[in-house]
Formats: C-alpha cells, structure tokens, sequence
C-alpha cells in the first residue's frame, strides 16, 4: 500500500543522502586530510602542524568507518525491502557507535581557530587549499568546508 511504498521512498533516500556523504567525506580524507597528514610525517615544516591536524580532523577516519557500516546495512535491508522490513535495528546497533562525533563536536571551536589562523599566516596552507578547493570542488567558508552535493538540498558541514 501507500505506506509501504511511503516508509520504501524513506530508505531510499537515506541510502542515496547517506551515500552522497560518504563520497564526500571519502575526498576531505583523501585529498584533504591524508596529504597534510603525510606532509606532517615528512617534513620538519609541515603546511599544518601534526598536533593541529588532529585537532581539526579529530575521528575523520573512524566517522567514515562508522557511516560505511551504516549505509552498508541500509543497503542491505534496501535490496531486501518487503512490507514488514523495518531500519530502526540499524540505528539502534551502530547508536553507540556514533558517539565518535564526540571529539569533532568538541574540537570545533579549536578547529576554527587554527584554521583562521593558517589561512592568514601561513601561506602554504593558504595555497593547499586554494588547489583543493579547485580540484575537489568543496568551498571553504569561516574554516568548516562545506561539500557541494549537486543532488542533496542540504549541505555536508565538516570540521576543518
């Protein structure tokens, strides 16, 4: 009926929106995150200091991993859609889980400062991202970057 096909829509959105996530959340790590992290590794004078990228990424990794599971069991019980299949299960299993946004919530207001900072006193991070920006198409506004998601009518909004 109306109401199976209703709660069926849902899914299907959360899997696409939960999807559209992932795909940006996947480029602030790998384009973002992981070269500033490796330059850190290397380089006496990294762009950003080790101690500020973990300020600033906080769990990135393990809020990627933690939504992963998510939409994988979404997607799970998308393909296996009946009238009686509920989703309330998977947010019930992973709700411990999620209390890794702990750290990203707290370090925000840290996460602004130091990313203020950098953007008018040091100017390789200035032009790091300046390319990011160009390559990955994610703006950057008041030290969170916002990633532009053509289809969701909502903005993802990251810590630095």
């Amino acid at each position: 009926g109306i109401a199976v096909d209703q709660r069926m829509a849902i899914v299907k959105e959360l899997v696409r929106r939960e999807s559209t996530f992932l795909q940006s959340m996947f480029l602030i790590e790998s384009k973002l995150y992981t070269p500033l992290h490796e330059a850190a590794l290397k380089n006496e004078k990294p762009i950003l200091a080790s101690a500020h990228l973990k300020t600033c990424f906080s769990d990135l990794v393990q809020v990627n991993q933690v939504h992963q599971v998510f939409l994988a069991r979404l997607h799970q019980k998308e393909t296996t859609w009946t009238g009686d299949t509920t989703i309330g299960d998977v947010f019930l299993q992973l709700s411990q889980r999620f209390d890794v946004y702990s750290n990203y919530l707290d370090n925000y207001p840290s996460s602004i400062a130091i990313y203020r900072k950098n953007i008018n006193q040091n100017p390789a991070f200035w032009a790091f991202i300046q390319r990011f920006d160009s390559q990955v198409g994610i703006f950057v506004n008041n030290g969170s970057f916002y990633c532009k998601c053509t289809h969701v009518h909502r903005t993802h909004v990251c810590n630095l």
